[in-house]
């Protein structure tokens, strides 16, 4: 049986604040880049390698969460911050997919233009 191990919920909070940051770096920077109309490897890798990274480390954060509430108290709290978790995750995906539904939109337009 696999056992995960359980941190406190300050390290889990902590954990919290420490992806937050990062994250709404990743967003702000997709939303004011957008449209993304040719490849461009810093939109890539802000957009799609740290976005997707940090997709990861907040489904890592929730699964740790889970594992490690104990108390009715720490439930709640876990429930909190798991929501905002999602959230993060959420925006985070749009800015990933984003990134290749822009570029597809402007490369299907630029080929069907006429010559």
């Amino acid at each position: 049986m696999l056992t995960l191990p359980r941190f406190s919920m300050a390290k889990l909070a902590l954990a919290n604040a420490a992806l937050t940051l990062p994250s709404a770096y990743v967003v702000v920077y997709g939303a004011s880049e957008e449209p993304f109309v040719v490849p461009d490897f810093v939109d890539f890798s802000v957009c799609v390698l740290a976005g997707g990274m940090l997709v990861l480390l907040w489904i890592a954060w929730a699964v740790a969460g889970v594992a490690s509430a104990r108390a009715p108290s720490q439930i709640a709290l876990g429930v909190v911050l798991g929501a905002w978790a999602a959230l993060c995750v959420f925006y985070l995906s749009f800015g990933v997919t984003g990134y290749f539904d822009d570029l597809a939109q402007f490369e299907h337009l630029r080929t069907s233009a006429p010559r």
